[in-house]
C-alpha cells in the first residue's frame, strides 16, 4: 500500500489523466455495444424451463409477450350495447397500434369464454410482436393509454401483464439519486465543516459510476442481467463509494494533525484506512461473485454487475482519492480550521468528547451493553423465522396502479387462481391424444377450477393445456398443486403414450426458482461467511476476531431479513410506505441482500477493528486499545452510516423491489453502525480482553504480513 500511495501522490496528474481516459474509453465502448438487459433463462433443466423451451419451438408465432386488457362495469354487464360498442372500438384501436400483433376480443365467438359468469368482467388478450425484453416501453405505454382512456365512471378499463408492469411500474431513480447525494453532502458538511472534505467522497463515488454502468451494459450482452441491475449499482456505488472515501479523508486529516507531511499522511492513510477499504471491497466482490456459483439465471448477472460497481468504487478510493488528497493538501480542513492552525491552535479531530465518554461508558459495563444490544438485535431479527419466499406479482402493486386494478378485477370475475395459470406442455408424436388425456386428468384434480381445451402446434408434436388453480398464485395450495401434478397426476396421464409432459408458466417458474434458491441458500451463506472469516484472519491474525466478524455480520443480515419480513410479509407500515398488499419476498432477494450486507458490514468491522488493532500493537493494553479505537472511529462510522442510510432510503420511493432494497439496506446499516459496532463489538472485545488477539504460532508466521506501521509487538500478546 505504501508504494501505491506514494505513486498516486507523486504522479497525481497522471492518475487524473488515467481516470479521464479510462472513463472516456469505457463510456465509448458502452455506446458502441448497446446493453441487452433481460431476465430470461432463469433455471436451465427445470420443468418450467423445459416447458418454455418446448412452447417456443412448437408455437414460434406466440413468442411475443402476451398481456391483458380488463373491462369491468359498476352496473349492468359488459355485454350491454352501450358498453360493448365503445369497448369494441377501443380494442380495434389497440390492435392497430405499433408492435401489437393480435387482440382477442371477448366480443367475438372465440372470446366468449373471456367474460365472467355474472357478466361484470371481461378481458382481451393483447399479443405483442416481441418478447418483453426487447419490446419498446413506449409501445406498451401507448397500449395502456389507449385502453384506459376508454373508461368512465361506470366502465373501468385497466391493463395487466409482464410488459405492462415493466412499462408502468418502473420508476425513474434520477430524483432519488439527487436527493441521496444532497443528503450525503449535508451530513459530510456537518461532520467536517469543510467543502473539500465533504465533496471528495462524493467525487470518488460519482466518478466510479460512469465506467461501472457502461461496463455492466456490455456484460449484459454475455450474461443475463436484469434491467434494474444498473439502478442497484448506482445505489451501491453511492453508498459504498462515499463510505470508502470518507474513511480515507478522515485518516488523512488525522495524519496532518499529527504533524506529518502531505505525502507521509497519504502513505499512513493508505496503510491503515486504505488497507481496510481493500479488504472490505474484496469481501464484497467475492460475496457478490459467489452468486455465480449458484447457477441460477440472472443471479449470476446481478452478482457480476454489482461486483463491477464495487470494484470500480474501491479502485477509485484507492487511486483517485489519494491523488485528489495530494492536490487539495490542507484544504481538507475548513477555512476557519486552517486559520486557527496558522495561529498555532489545533482544530478538533474527528474524535469528540462525546464519543470518548461513550467509549468509557461501554468499557465500564461491557456485559450489560452486550446483553442490551444483543436483545435489540434478536428482537428485530425474530421475524426472519417466519419469512415467506416466493414471487411478488401484480397483486402486490399499489391499489392506484392499473396493474393492481386489473389483477383484482380478474380475481373477482374469474377466481383467485386466474392470475396464475399453469401452462401444461405435452411433447411427442402422440401429443394430440396425450394432450386430451392430460386435460381430462388435470380438470379432475382437486384445486383446479377450470381447464381450457388443448391447443396443438402446427407440427402436431406439441400440445398446450392452460389450467387455472382454485387458489391464488402466491398461496401454498398452488405450490402443493404444482407438486401433485408433477409427481403423480401428469405421469399417470401420459403413461404408455411415449409423450413427455411439463408444467410451466410464471407461477410454476417462480415455484421452481424459490425451491432452487431455498436449497442452495445455506451453502451460499456458509461459503460467504468463510470468505469473510479467512480475510479477517489474514488481516488481523486472530481467530477470535474472525469468528466475531462472521457472527456480527450474520446478525446484521438477520436484522435485515427480520425487518423486511415484518414490512413486506406481514404488512407492517405498508400503507404508510405506499406499498400494495403484503405478499412473499422474491426468492432472489435474500441471496442478493446477504451478499451486499455481509460486505457492507465488513466495512465498519474492518475499519473499527483496524484502529483497535493498531492501538493494541502500539500499547499492548487491550482495554485501552478498544476505548481508543472506538473513540477514534465512532464519529466516522456513524457519519458514514448516516450517509449510506440516506442514500439507501432515498431509493425507497420507487417500486416494491427498490423500496425493499432501500428499506432493508438502510435499516440494517443504521442498526449495524449504531448498535453492533458502537455497543456490541466493543463490549465483547472488552470481555475477551487480550484473548481476542490470540493466534497459534503457525498463523502468526503465515505470509503475507499485514502488520501496521508500528513494529511493536505487545508482550504476551499471543500467549
Amino acid at each position: 500500500m505504501d508504494l501505491l500511495a506514494r505513486w498516486c501522490h507523486q504522479h497525481r496528474r497522471l492518475v487524473l489523466v488515467f481516470w479521464l481516459v479510462g472513463i472516456l474509453a469505457v463510456f465509448g465502448l458502452g455506446q458502441a455495444v448497446k446493453p441487452h438487459y433481460r431476465a430470461g433463462d432463469l433455471l436451465p433443466g427445470t420443468g418450467s424451463r423445459q416447458a418454455a423451451d418446448v412452447l417456443a419451438s412448437g408455437f414460434p408465432a406466440q413468442a411475443g409477450d402476451e398481456d391483458v386488457i380488463v373491462i369491468s362495469v359498476a352496473s349492468g354487464t359488459v355485454r350491454d350495447p352501450d358498453v360493448q360498442a365503445p369497448m369494441t372500438a377501443m380494442l380495434a384501436r389497440v390492435a392497430a397500434l405499433p408492435h401489437v400483433r393480435d387482440v382477442q376480443s371477448p366480443y367475438t365467438p372465440d372470446g366468449a369464454a373471456d367474460v365472467s359468469t355474472n357478466g361484470r368482467v371481461a378481458y382481451a388478450n393483447v399479443t405483442f410482436d416481441q418478447p418483453v425484453d426487447t419490446l419498446p416501453t413506449s409501445a406498451v405505454k401507448k397500449v395502456v393509454d389507449t385502453a384506459t382512456a376508454a373508461g368512465d365512471a361506470r366502465v373501468h378499463v385497466n391493463a395487466g401483464g409482464n410488459a405492462v408492469s415493466q412499462a408502468t411500474m418502473t420508476v425513474d431513480t434520477t430524483v432519488s439519486e439527487i436527493v441521496g447525494v444532497l443528503a450525503a453532502m449535508l451530513i459530510l458538511l456537518f461532520a467536517f465543516r469543510s467543502l473539500v472534505s465533504a465533496t471528495l467522497p462524493l467525487i470518488s463515488a460519482l466518478v466510479s459510476l460512469l465506467p461501472s454502468i457502461a461496463l455492466i451494459g456490455m456484460v449484459s450482452r454475455a450474461l443475463v442481467v436484469p434491467s434494474f441491475a444498473s439502478s442497484l449499482t448506482i445505489l451501491l456505488n453511492l453508498g459504498v463509494g462515499i463510505d470508502y472515501a470518507l474513511f480515507l479523508v478522515t485518516r488523512q486529516r488525522r495524519g496532518l494533525l499529527e504533524g506529518q507531511t502531505h505525502e507521509d499522511a497519504i502513505v499512513s492513510t493508505m496503510r491503515t484506512a486504505g488497507r481496510s477499504v481493500l479488504y472490505a471491497g474484496l469481501v464484497v466482490c467475492l460475496a457478490l461473485l459467489s452468486l455465480m456459483g449458484m447457477g441460477i439465471g440472472y443471479l449470476s448477472g446481478m452478482g457480476a454487475a454489482a461486483a463491477i460497481g464495487i470494484a470500480f468504487t474501491a479502485l477509485a478510493a484507492l487511486t483517485l482519492t489519494p491523488a485528489l488528497l495530494g492536490f487539495f493538501g490542507e484544504k481538507v480542513f475548513s477555512r476557519r480550521e486552517r486559520h486557527r492552525m496558522a495561529q498555532g491552535i489545533q482544530p478538533q479531530d474527528v474524535t469528540s468528547p462525546g464519543w470518548a465518554r461513550w467509549s468509557r461508558v461501554v468499557d465500564g459495563r461491557p456485559a450489560a451493553f452486550a446483553a442490551l444490544s444483543a436483545l435489540i438485535i434478536v428482537v428485530l431479527a425474530l421475524p426472519v423465522f417466519s419469512i415467506r419466499l416466493g414471487a411478488s406479482d401484480q397483486g402486490n402493486d399499489p391499489t392506484s396502479s392499473t396493474t393492481r386494478r386489473a389483477y383484482d378485477d380478474l380475481a373477482a370475475g374469474f377466481g383467485p387462481g386466474f392470475n396464475g395459470p399453469l401452462f401444461i406442455v405435452v411433447q411427442g408424436a402422440s401429443a394430440p391424444s396425450a394432450a386430451t388425456a392430460v386435460a381430462s386428468a388435470v380438470a379432475a384434480t382437486p384445486g383446479v377450477t377450470s381447464v381450457r381445451p388443448p391447443q396443438l402446434a402446427p407440427s402436431g408434436q406439441v400440445g398446450l393445456i392452460e389450467a387455472f388453480p382454485t387458489a391464488a398464485p402466491q398461496s401454498q395450495a398452488t405450490v402443493d398443486l404444482v407438486g401433485k401434478l408433477r409427481a403423480s397426476v401428469l405421469p399417470h396421464a401420459v403413461a404408455g403414450t411415449g409423450a413427455a409432459v411439463y408444467v410451466g408458466g410464471f407461477t410454476a417458474t417462480q415455484i421452481d426458482f424459490t425451491h432452487a434458491v431455498g436449497t442452495k441458500l445455506p451453502i451460499f451463506i456458509v461459503i460467504v461467511a468463510l470468505f469473510g472469516a479467512v480475510l479477517v484472519t489474514v488481516a488481523f491474525r486472530s481467530l477470535f476476531l474472525a469468528g466475531l466478524t462472521a457472527v456480527m455480520n450474520l446478525l446484521a443480515v438477520g436484522v435485515c431479513f427480520g425487518i423486511i419480513t415484518a414490512i413486506f410479509n406481514w404488512g407492517w407500515f405498508g400503507s404508510l410506505l405506499g406499498l400494495g398488499r403484503p405478499g412473499p419476498i422474491d426468492a432472489f432477494l435474500p441471496v442478493f441482500l446477504f451478499s451486499i450486507l455481509f460486505g457492507l458490514s465488513m466495512d465498519y468491522q474492518v475499519f473499527l477493528i483496524g484502529r483497535i488493532h493498531d492501538g493494541w500493537h502500539r500499547t499492548g493494553r487491550a482495554r485501552e486499545a478498544v476505548v481508543a479505537g472506538q473513540t477514534e472511529t465512532g464519529r466516522v462510522i456513524t457519519a458514514a452510516a448516516g450517509v449510506m442510510v440516506l442514500v439507501f432510503l432515498s431509493f425507497a420511493t420507487g417500486n416494491r423491489l427498490e423500496t425493499l432494497f432501500g428499506i432493508g439496506l438502510g435499516a440494517t446499516v443504521l442498526l449495524d453502525a449504531f448498535v453492533i459496532r458502537t455497543m456490541l463489538v466493543p463490549a465483547l472485545l472488552h470481555l475477551a480482553g487480550a484473548r481476542a488477539w490470540w493466534a497459534p504460532g503457525w498463523l502468526r508466521r503465515t505470509p503475507p504480513s499485514t502488520r501496521p506501521e508500528s513494529d511493536h509487538e505487545p508482550e504476551g500478546a499471543y500467549q
